[in-house]
Parts: structure tokens; sequence; C-alpha cells
């Protein structure tokens, strides 16, 4: 990385300062250009006046800039800004400290810094799905060991996570791109499995019949399976077992109503996508009613925030004796032999660490720095929904898309592929999240 600093002379309080600074990065888009700034902070009983206090906004160069004087386009910035540099060369980190009046030297990272390539790119057309995932044969794959599972955990009815990835291990489930966590997800949003916060274990839920959003006249099963409800196929003419997506999951097992009487105490659930979607409370209300880690020290161990990609050890969110001091973020704490403590969103305007799965984290970070980048697709030829692979949405959200039809995701081209949600669910569930909604080919675009 090719790091360095324009000095700032200053008028006004640190903090005046770095939201003027702040506020035209969002709004300019800017984050991938200044993505830090050190500042000095003034001992106490020093006037904050100008000439006090100094600030080093700091530029990641491109590999053909030079690392002598301040670009054009950084000095026009700053004007823009209402800021003048106090000299035209760029300075390196450790010129830094000699420059100020006291040796204590901070730096603040601004927490909306995602990168222009980060982006995804343009949605896949209906032929490219098609040609890639749409084409492959499902009759290769064998989901029988799912089908396995799904009996054991319906009969066991509740338990512990331990027990369910020893089951997972047992029946030889994992993969390269097939986790314990993330066969126990699909089963949830499959309508399988209830993950009961309240005492970290899971539970299955009820057998019942769902009825798709476009498709009235076909439901599929969810919830309890017993031995034989995967062979329904073989013993009722009209109904139809397919196998998930890449065999990532239980089959779907679906049939019109009127083959429901081949079933015992089957309970219908009706449309339970959109039953779902109708109770999904806003992002921000969802952050604010999600369980809360209770001032979690920072000593002691190593801190990570996630950059958006990968997590990067930390130095921005210090501790002080009444909270916290730093961006608000996605955080981890790793402890002896890197062993994962805790991880949390941290809130810093009201000063609360919030958990939820770590997807859900890792889009509500996103949502807080960069929402006006969040971005999904609905195909109208197959009224399918992509949505980023990045941008994957919490577990509650997409719960609700994948109970629309009963199909899990397909990976497609740097999106997931959520199967007949339909235009109305879609535009719904996009509006709780805050999400850009957009509908053809071509780039994600409101």
């Amino acid at each position: 990385m090719n790091r360095r600093y324009i000095c700032i002379p200053t008028v006004g309080t640190l903090e005046q300062n770095l939201e003027r600074i702040r506020s035209h990065i969002r709004d300019e888009h800017l984050a991938h250009r200044y993505p830090v700034v050190r500042y000095e902070r003034p001992q106490r009983g020093r006037t904050r006046g100008g000439g006090e206090l100094y600030l080093f906004l700091g530029i990641d160069l491109a590999p053909d800039e030079g690392t002598k004087l301040a670009p054009a386009g950084d000095r026009e910035f700053l004007k823009r800004i209402g800021f003048r540099r106090l000299s035209p060369q760029l300075l390196e980190g450790a010129q830094i400290k000699p420059m100020t009046a006291t040796s204590e030297v901070s730096m603040e990272g601004f927490w909306f810094r995602y990168k222009e390539t980060e982006i995804p790119p343009p949605p896949p057309t209906l032929e490219q799905w098609e040609e890639t995932v749409g084409g492959q044969a499902d009759e290769v794959i064998d989901d029988r060991p799912f089908e396995q599972l799904l009996w054991w955990l319906s009969a066991r009815g509740k338990g512990s996570w331990s027990e369910f990835a020893a089951a997972i291990e047992m029946l030889e489930l994992c993969s390269d791109y097939l986790s314990p966590a993330g066969i126990a997800r699909n089963l949830v949003l499959l309508g399988h499995l209830e993950s009961r916060a309240q005492d970290n274990r899971w539970s299955v839920a009820p057998r019942c019949w769902v009825t798709p959003i476009l498709e009235d006249d076909v439901g599929f099963l969810a919830g309890a399976r017993g031995p034989g409800d995967d062979s329904l196929a073989d013993g009722i003419e009209s109904a139809e077992r397919s196998i998930q997506p890449g065999g990532a999951g239980p089959a779907r097992i679906a049939m019109p109503e009127d083959a429901l009487e081949a079933l015992d105490d089957l309970e219908p659930a009706g449309p339970a996508a959109q039953i779902l979607a109708d109770f999904l409370p806003s992002l921000p209300d969802w952050v604010a009613g999600l369980s809360r880690l209770d001032r979690p020290s920072l000593g002691g161990g190593t801190l990570q925030r996630f950059d958006g990609r990968t997590w990067q050890p930390d130095q921005s969110l210090r501790e002080t004796d009444t909270g916290y001091r730093g961006p608000s973020g996605l955080y981890r704490f790793l402890g002896e032999a890197n062993r994962l403590l805790w991880q949390a969103l941290f809130d810093s305007a009201n000063q609360r660490w919030h958990r939820a799965d770590l997807t859900g984290l890792k889009f509500a970070a996103l949502a807080l720095e960069t929402g006006e980048r969040l971005r999904v697709t609905l195909d109208p030829p197959t009224q399918d929904l992509l949505v980023p692979v990045s941008q994957r949405w919490p577990l509650l959200y997409e719960r609700a898309l994948v109970l629309a039809s009963g199909w899990l995701p397909a990976y497609d081209r740097g999106y997931l592929r959520y199967r007949r949600v339909g235009e109305a669910l879609a535009r719904h569930l996009a509006d709780r999240l805050g999400t850009g909604f957009a509908k053809g080919e071509g780039p994600c675009m409101t």
C-alpha cells in the first residue's frame, strides 16, 4: 500500500473537523481514496483554534502516482471542503509525530471505506444462467445423507449444536464449500429447523405444507420429515422430489393440494414467505432489536475489523473509561492461539455492540458504511431475484426469499439466484432492507 498524508491546519474542534471531512468523503464516494485521518489530540487546557490542531489526511496513491507533492485532484478536494494545505509536500507516517506539539498522534479510519472495484459485476443474463448452473444434471448428486440428517433431527426434536455437528461428521456431509454452520443455515432457510437464540440450541419446525408465492396450485413440504417422505414421488403420481442446487440440502418435495390426503397430520402454512415478510422490521429496527454484547474488553487479545472482504488488525477503536472511541463496524476479538472469543457489530453513535449470525452482521456493516451501493435485480422472464454474493442478506430476510419457492439459492457468476420470488415480494423485502431494486439485465441500477 502506497499511503501518504496531506497536512491540514484547522480551525474549530477536532470533532467538527473530522465530521466535516467525513461527510464530504461519504457524499462524494471517495473513501477508497481517503481511508484514514491522523490527528494531534490537543492537551487539556490548550485552545483548539487555528495552528493548535493538525490533521493529516491519508491518501492511498495509485502505483503510477508520485510521492513528493499532493496531486492536483487532492488539492482541489481540499478547496471544495474549505481546507488548505500547510505544505505542498506529501508526508510519510513517520514524519507526522515530530511535527506536532505533543507526542499523542491518533488515527481514525473512515468506516464506510469500500473500494469502487468491489462493486459487484452486472448480473448474469438468463442465457448465461441456463448455460452454467441451470444446465447441470441434478441426478448426479446424491443428497440422501441430507435426508438422513433431517430424519435424525426430526426424531430428536431439539438439541445442542455440538450434537448437530457430530451428526454431520458421521454422515460426512461437510465439504470445502459447505460447513456445519452452512448446513444449519440451509435447514433454517428451508423451514426445517429453528435456531433458538435464547439458549443457543436448535429445534425442528412443525411439519407443514407451504404455498409458493407464484404457484398457488402446488406446495412443498417443510419442517419435520419421516423416513418415507422423500420417496413420495414414487408412491404419489402428482408428487415431485427435486434435489436442491448443488445437493446442498434435503430435497424439495412438491405436491398439489389434492394429493395431501396421503400425508397424515400435515398443517397448511399458506404463503409462508409473504407472511414472514409482512412481520419483518426495517434494517435499523432489526439491528436495534438484536442481542447485545455487554461492554467487551479490548485488552489481552487481538482486535480485528472486517473491511468488506477480510479481517484486518485494527487500532482505530479504543476503550475509554466511559465507553469506546472509534468508528462503527464489524469487529472480532481473538485470544490465545487466535481463538475466537466474540464477534459483534459496533454502533459508535449509541455505544452498543450487537450480535447476530455473521452473514447478517456483515450485511448490516456494509449497509452502514456504503448503503447506497446495495443492489438487487429481478430477472423478469423467470421472476428470479439476483443478490450479489458479497451482499447476502441476514438469515431472517433470506429465509423469506427461499420460502417463496422452496429452493435454496444457486451461485451464478458472483450472484445468488433465488427462484420465483416475484416482483411484489422482492420489492417489499428490498424496501425493508433499504436495498436498491432494479429489473432486467445489465448493471444493478435504480
